[in-house]
């Protein structure tokens, strides 16, 4: 990575040890969707397996696809959120992206402190969905 990430695990606030707060630059997360689109590879070498980043992109189980979980056309991979024409998309809280769009080769990378992110959630798979597809007839 080009900065200096930090992960971090909550110490109040009863989260039982579940990892939190991922802290690094837009750079950093751009191009870990990069490394997402380029299946796994980063500077012509595999350093995630394939079939994992083919496996966590895709909705594998029943109660994850999209009219089981009603949120917005959007299903559920493994901590990938899967979308419109194979695209698939990071979402951390507060409106923290990372929006992969493989058939036009795009990451869009978007930073915020949204604290009404939830509400806004419809939105945003629209606007990025858009400016994949625009960026990608370029």
């Amino acid at each position: 990575m080009h900065g200096n990430g930090q992960a971090g695990i909550p110490t109040s606030g009863g989260w039982g040890g579940r990892q939190c707060c991922y802290h690094v630059t837009s750079r950093d997360l751009a191009r870990f969707g990069l490394l997402y689109l380029n299946q796994g590879k980063a500077n012509g070498r595999q350093v995630v397996p394939a079939g994992w980043v083919r496996d966590s992109t895709r909705v594998t189980t029943p109660y994850t696809r999209p009219e089981a979980i009603d949120q917005d056309g959007w299903g559920y991979g493994r901590q990938w959120w899967t979308g419109f024409d194979g695209d698939y998309s990071a979402i951390g809280v507060f409106g923290q992206y990372v929006y992969v769009s493989p058939r036009n080769k795009v990451v869009i990378v978007k930073t915020s402190q949204d604290i009404n992110s939830e509400e806004n959630f419809a939105e945003v798979p629209y606007a990025f969905h858009a400016v994949a597809d625009a960026a990608g007839k370029g």
